[in-house]
């Protein structure tokens, strides 16, 4: 039998080696009891505003406060509560940043610069009630 042109069909078939393949969709544990969305464009318009001398922003700010065992830094998925700064979320409020909390979406919050970070907390739910109620 003349040897064939096309080298292939000369040997027997092989199976191709066995590839791994990822599955569809990855699962991820984060320690995350809440979740605290802060517009990041309205953090950047007012140029911080919050904390003792007014030039801290508003995420970084919660995310130390509600996570006082590491102080808002490592891992943010290992953190207590998730604070993430979003893109716009088109309020756009004079001298102000939205927030809206995972437990309230129906309720967004415009937190005003220079707001105490107390009452920004009782605000969201976590400490005590600020003098007048929630929506002064």
């Amino acid at each position: 039998m003349p040897k064939s042109p096309f080298p292939e069909t000369d040997t027997p078939h092989e199976q191709p080696p066995a590839v791994r393949t990822k599955p569809p969709v990855l699962h991820v544990r984060a320690g995350w009891s809440d979740l605290i969305l802060v517009c990041r464009k309205c953090s950047r318009r007012i140029d911080g505003g919050f904390g003792p001398d007014g030039d801290e922003r508003l995420a970084r700010i919660l995310k130390r406060r509600l996570n006082p065992r590491t102080g808002g830094k490592g891992k943010p998925r290992k953190q207590a509560v998730g604070v993430i700064e979003t893109g716009c979320l088109d309020i756009c409020p004079k001298n102000g940043v939205v927030v809206v909390r995972h437990g309230a979406l129906d309720d967004w919050l415009v937190i005003r610069k220079g707001m105490p970070v107390d009452a920004i907390l009782a605000l969201l739910g976590y400490g005590p009630e600020p003098a007048g109620g929630p929506h002064d």
